[in-house]
């Protein structure tokens, strides 16, 4: 399962998601913490 974790979240939480084999990513790795919710 693919996952985005949005600004409220610890980046530490797609971490954990890609050790337990999931695709994460926070919005700070991608730079999309830098977009309104709208645009994202």
């Amino acid at each position: 399962m693919r996952f985005l974790v949005d600004n409220q979240l610890p980046p530490a939480l797609a971490r954990w998601l890609r050790t337990r084999g999931h695709d994460a990513e926070h919005v700070f790795e991608s730079g999309f913490h830098l977009l309104d919710d709208r645009a994202l």
